[in-house]
């Protein structure tokens, strides 16, 4: 009997730790500003050098990613990069459902518009595509 519960116990104690793990994702640097779709159409403030993780959520099985509309102003914001995780809370409930991570990095001051698109790339987006916009304003590095 209480070998059955084993199974059970080794679940729970690793959804704990997978849930009580903190820090940014492997790759991401610890200042990193982390938005999601909740920031939907804020400015965000970055310092030269930091750089933006964009977290929304995706459907693997739809075929549609979240893409940039146009690129932003490079010379003050460079894309980094982006992939499909799946995160502990999504495993435990076996959702086919994974969080898009897109990154950017403030490269000089300056603001410029990041705009991206739920769309599949095969296809040209519909006018009703769900949306994902925010402001990113770059600063300086301020010294101490």
């Amino acid at each position: 009997p209480a070998l059955a519960l084993l199974p059970l116990l080794c679940f729970t104690l690793a959804a704990i730790v997978s849930g009580c793990a903190s820090g940014p994702p492997p790759g991401v640097p610890a200042d990193a500003v982390t938005v999601t779709a909740a920031s939907r159409g804020q400015t965000i403030t970055l310092q030269t050098g930091q750089m933006l993780l964009v977290e929304l959520l995706a459907d693997p099985t739809s075929d549609q990613v979240w893409e940039l509309v146009a690129p932003p102003n490079q010379l003050i914001l460079m894309p980094d990069g982006t992939r499909l995780v799946r995160t502990a809370a999504q495993a435990a409930l076996d959702q086919q459902v994974r969080t898009q991570q897109l990154r950017f990095v403030a490269q000089a001051p300056g603001q410029t518009a990041l705009r991206l698109l739920y769309v599949n790339p095969q296809q040209p987006p519909p006018a009703d595509a769900p949306e994902f916009h925010i402001v990113v304003i770059v600063s300086e590095v301020v010294a101490p």
